[in-house]
């Protein structure tokens, strides 16, 4: 069965137990308790360093339309798809 769509006002978590870590143009995201983790590239960089604080899809979606100069239903479905990616390897949580 799918998982069901991220609703644009559905806000975005950092996990209380990722740490990160700036490489280059990169970043390397992992859960201590799990130890699942994940390599970002420039614009998952970018995503994650917004997330410092809580975000919601569509506040995501605007600014990453902005920075990469991407339509805004691309940067919707980007940030929907990198999101439910981090959401899976349990390093956000949306509320």
């Amino acid at each position: 069965m799918p998982e069901p769509e991220l609703a644009p006002e559905t806000t975005v978590v950092r996990g209380d137990e990722v740490i990160s870590e700036r490489l280059l143009q990169e970043a390397v995201v992992l859960n201590l308790d799990s130890k699942a983790y994940a390599r970002l590239n420039a614009t998952g960089r970018w995503i994650w360093e917004q997330l410092e604080t809580p975000q919601t899809v569509e506040s995501l979606a605007r600014g990453l339309a902005a920075e990469f100069e991407v339509a805004g239903d691309r940067a919707l479905a980007d940030v929907r798809e990198f999101v439910r990616g981090l959401l899976d390897r349990g390093l956000v949580k949306v509320r």
